[in-house]
């Protein structure tokens, strides 16, 4: 009976943050980066962490580092999809300058933009007032010349209330390693 009880948790719980993912991509801060699956195939890494998830790691969190704990509840959705490119990175360099155009026209901040042959970086901030209310980060790393330093395709969202100078905190519990 506990069995079934604890499966049933887990369903509701993922149910949830199903409902949660599509009421964030009405949210100003979401942004949807489109499909590099079919170019890339399944991304190497995949994180989707809705609101239900972030409140419960918030609770958690809050007993061993508080400010880490109020900065992770403050947030509605955590997207990261990290992909392996292969020989061409030309897809990868492209789409970051088509989300690039999309959130210009959207008026979100541009904070950091590195334009070189073959890597990209963006990170883009959204405000509502004195409110931040959406990040993304992009960065495209198409440089890798031995088999340690892999070619990647990194899109991260963060969507809710953000401070900005909490953010490498976050980053860093999460074991997000941007490399700006």
């Amino acid at each position: 009976m506990k069995i079934l009880i604890s499966l049933l948790i887990v369903f509701m719980t993922f149910s949830v943050t199903a409902k949660d993912r599509e009421d964030y991509k009405s949210s100003p801060g979401f942004v949807e980066f489109g499909n590099l699956e079919g170019v890339y195939g399944e991304p190497k890494v995949e994180i989707n962490l809705g609101g239900t998830i972030l409140s419960l790691v918030g609770k958690i969190s809050k007993h061993e580092d508080p400010e880490l704990g109020d900065v992770i509840r403050n947030l509605d959705q955590v997207r990261v999809l990290v992909y392996e490119l292969d020989d061409s990175a030309t897809d990868a360099l492209n789409q970051v300058d088509t989300i690039t155009a999309t959130l210009k026209s959207k008026q979100w901040l541009p904070i950091v933009s590195v334009n070189e042959e073959l890597e990209k970086v963006r990170v883009y901030m959204h405000q509502n007032g004195d409110i931040v209310d959406g990040m993304v980060v992009m960065v495209v790393d198409a440089t890798a010349n031995n088999k340690k330093k892999r070619k990647e395709a990194v899109f991260i969202n963060i969507v809710g209330e953000i401070n900005p100078e909490q953010l490498s905190q976050l980053t860093d519990s999460l074991d997000i390693d941007v490399n700006i």
